[in-house]
């Protein structure tokens, strides 16, 4: 034996052999995400990076305003022609190209269907009746962020969004599976845009033709089901919720048999614009949405709605106009709405007492929630007190910092921030737990923010 042993014997590690590319501000959002480095830079290099992508077989590194890195990986060769513009973000992308024996191939796109001579979409939106949906539609934002720019690369699911059967039914005669995955958008499948939007005619067209909502979940953990309750939409659940039990048949025509509501959702009740509350004289706010909202919390016991309304983007702060400055949750404790007031606590309302209305047991939930020994559900923690608009002392002196979370406001604020996210509250919530890795699964929206502020922070 030599000096050094029998060189043939010993390991000997050499560089990936490849070559790297860079560019600035495309991306594929959300997908092929492998592995989320939180504040990457404080322990790591775009090098090491690089070196972990190299020895995984992984396809790139992305990095940027967000603060953390992702690494991403596919099973062909990504190059910059698959990525699209980034939106509400600036990044770098790293895409790494293999050689030799580590060399992927290149994506070879499955033939699609064309489109029935004469095709074309309805005008207006179907059943969608939530004022943000409709925008989402009509604005384009869900066609250029979504739909890669165009509707027509995924019609059915388009037709689905809008409510379409008539486009429905016509794609699906032409050849279109009504389970087709879209591959640019998290594998979701006609059902569960229809499901999302509260478009009950279409999901009643999807499932004759053979769409079904007991298939496995999308890979943003979404089924049909999952889809109309994130979104509040109360008559697309009990619709999916009669073809899950049975009660309706899935794959056959005439899709109204043995239903209450036969004809599609006749009046979401998740949607505030469908069925103002009475206002009995309340002012008005600054605008339709926090008015309603104010109006729910003054006049009715119905937190769904409440809650709805918040998920939608209706602040917990605003007021019944500057000559009032009552917060739907002075108007809830004022007039002994104890509930309606506890459920605005759990949403992350500015904290106020309740003894103007003489109503104490909402005055010591409030009181105890302020001080910091209140479960009313989930935590809260405020940086201001007010008595039916006059600002009095905080009870200061709870729980240690490290252990406390902002409001709901708050948190999401942050999100927006250091994720680049739009959107309103549930859907900045939405897309953050999915780009942090968070389990949205028996989370309530407050718990789901506060995980993921607890990662950014």
């Amino acid at each position: 034996m030599g000096l050094f042993g029998n060189p043939s014997k010993q390991k000997v590690s050499t560089p990936a052999a490849g070559r790297w590319e860079v560019y600035k501000n495309i991306d594929m959002c959300f997908q092929g995400d492998v592995e989320i480095i939180q504040d990457w830079k404080r322990h790591k290099s775009i090098d090491q990076l690089k070196k972990i992508v190299e020895e995984k077989g992984y396809s790139a590194v992305c990095v940027g305003s967000f603060g953390h890195a992702a690494l991403k990986s596919f099973d062909y060769q990504l190059t910059k022609d698959q990525c699209k513009p980034s939106h509400g973000y600036t990044n770098e992308l790293h895409i790494w190209f293999p050689s030799g024996a580590g060399a992927k191939p290149h994506k070879v796109d499955a033939p699609r269907l064309g489109l029935p001579s004469g095709f074309r979409f309805h005008d207006g939106f179907g059943e969608a009746t939530r004022g943000d949906q409709i925008g989402h539609i009509t604005s384009g934002g869900i066609e250029n962020h979504c739909f890669k720019g165009d509707k027509m690369n995924w019609p059915l699911q388009w037709a689905a969004t809008i409510g379409d059967v008539g486009a429905i039914e016509s794609l699906v005669a032409h050849g279109y599976d009504p389970n087709v995955k879209m591959t640019d958008w998290f594998d979701s499948e006609p059902l569960g845009w229809a499901a999302s939007f509260g478009q009950c005619k279409a999901i009643e067209a999807l499932c004759a033709a053979g769409a079904d909502p007991r298939r496995a979940a999308n890979l943003a953990g979404e089924t049909p089901l999952s889809d109309a309750r994130r979104e509040g939409h109360h008559q697309a659940i009990e619709l999916i919720n009669e073809y899950l039990s049975g009660k309706r048949s899935i794959g056959t025509s005439g899709h109204a048999q043995r239903s209450g509501i036969a004809g599609g959702c006749k009046g979401s009740a998740a949607s505030a614009a469908t069925s103002p509350t009475p206002s009995h004289g309340n002012p008005a706010s600054n605008n339709a949405q926090n008015t309603e909202l104010n109006n729910v919390a003054r006049n009715t016991d119905d937190t769904a709605k409440a809650r709805a309304l918040v998920a939608e983007g209706a602040d917990l702060s605003s007021t019944n106009g500057p000559s009032w400055r009552h917060t739907p949750l002075h108007q809830a404790a004022y007039h002994g709405r104890y509930e309606m007031a506890k459920t605005l606590v759990e949403l992350g309302a500015p904290l106020e007492l309740a003894r103007g209305g003489g109503h104490h047991k909402i005055a010591e939930m409030l009181e105890k929630a302020m001080a910091g020994g209140g479960n009313v559900g989930a935590p809260v923690y405020v940086a201001e007190a007010v008595v039916m608009g006059q600002a009095v002392d905080e009870a200061s002196d709870t729980a240690g910092a490290a252990d406390q979370l902002p409001t709901l406001v708050e948190m999401v604020n942050k999100i927006k921030f250091e994720l680049g996210i739009d959107g309103n509250v549930a859907e900045v919530v939405s897309k953050a737990c999915a780009e942090l890795g968070v389990s949205t699964k028996g989370n309530s929206l407050i718990e789901q923010a506060g995980e993921c502020w607890k990662r950014l922070s």
